[in-house]
C-alpha cells in the first residue's frame, strides 16, 4: 500500500509539473501576441499598393496587419533561386490571411513552410495505367499540409489589382481544407455545421460542372472547387453570387465575411 501511495504521489506531482507548465506556456503565448499587436506595423506602404486592401474598413486593416506581423513572424519563407523580398513575403502574408480575417488568432497551425519559386514549377507526377508512366506537370503553386509552394511569376500577376485567379489564395484555401487531416473540399471553418455545408457544397459542384461557368480547373475534383470558388468569393464575387448564390451565402457565413463590403468589383 505505501508503494502504491507513493507512485500516486509521484503521478499526481508529475500531472501537476506538466499542467504548470501548460499554463505558463499558455501566459507567455498570450503576452506575445500582445504584444505582437502593440508592435507597430512595418508594411504598410507595400500593402497600399493592394487594391483589396485599400478597399477594407479600417477596423479590418488592422486586424489584417496584425495577423501579417504574426504570420510573418511564425512562418518559415524559404526562397528557391531567388532572394526573397520584404514585398513576397507581405504579399503572400496578405493573401493568405485574406480568408481568416474573421479568425483573428488563427494562423494555419498545422503550416510551417513558405517555398517561393522564381517561375512555374515543372512537376514530375507518376499513374500507375498499364504499367508505371510518369508525366511532367506544370504547376505555379502547391499545398502539402505542412508546406506551401508559389510560383512567384505566377503570383505577381495577381497580387496588386483584382483578378478572378490569385494563386496564394488558392493554395491556402487548400490549407483551410488540410487543417482537419482530410482533403475533401470542407475548409476547417465550415465544421459547425458540416453536413449542411457539405450538401450545399457537393450540390453547387454538381450544378457547376455542367454549367462551366467557372474556371476549368475548379471541376477536378471537390478540393479544387473549394480553391478556385474561395478565389471567386474574394475576388470576383458577384459571379458567384449569380450563378451559386447557396454557396456564395454558405462562404458568407463560414469566412464570416460580405465581399460587398469591397463594392464588388
Amino acid at each position: 500500500m505505501d508503494n502504491f501511495l507513493k507512485l500516486l504521489i509521484i503521478l499526481w506531482g508529475i500531472f501537476l509539473l506538466f499542467l504548470l507548465y501548460e499554463i505558463l506556456d499558455y501566459i507567455k503565448f498570450k503576452f506575445y501576441l500582445k504584444k505582437l499587436q502593440q508592435k507597430p506595423c512595418w508594411c504598410k506602404d507595400e500593402l497600399s499598393k493592394i487594391d483589396l486592401y485599400n478597399k477594407l474598413p479600417p477596423h479590418l486593416k488592422e486586424i489584417i496587419e496584425y495577423k501579417i506581423k504574426r504570420f510573418i513572424t511564425e512562418k518559415t519563407f524559404i526562397p528557391r533561386y531567388l532572394d526573397l523580398t520584404e514585398e513576397m513575403k507581405i504579399m503572400t502574408a496578405f493573401y493568405a490571411c485574406l480568408p481568416t480575417l474573421a479568425y483573428k488568432n488563427f494562423c494555419y497551425p498545422s503550416l510551417k513552410y513558405i517555398y517561393i519559386y522564381p517561375h512555374t514549377i515543372i512537376k514530375k507526377h507518376i499513374e500507375q495505367y498499364n504499367g508505371i508512366i510518369q508525366k511532367e506537370m506544370l504547376i505555379s503553386g502547391e499545398s502539402v499540409g505542412d508546406s506551401v509552394i508559389i510560383a512567384w511569376d505566377e503570383a505577381k500577376r495577381d497580387i496588386f489589382k483584382y483578378k478572378k485567379r490569385n494563386v496564394i489564395i488558392h493554395e491556402f484555401a487548400h490549407e483551410l481544407d488540410f487543417e482537419d487531416g482530410m482533403v475533401d473540399g470542407i475548409p476547417v471553418f465550415a465544421h459547425n455545421d458540416y453536413n449542411h455545408f457539405q450538401k450545399v457544397f457537393n450540390e453547387t459542384y454538381e450544378k457547376a460542372s455542367k454549367d462551366r461557368i467557372i474556371d476549368d480547373y475548379a471541376y477536378t475534383n471537390y478540393a479544387e472547387f473549394l480553391a478556385v470558388t474561395t478565389e471567386y468569393f474574394f475576388l470576383k464575387p458577384n459571379t458567384l453570387k449569380t450563378h451559386y448564390p447557396e454557396l456564395y451565402e454558405e462562404y458568407k457565413k463560414i469566412f464570416k465575411f460580405d465581399p460587398e463590403i469591397l463594392n464588388d468589383l
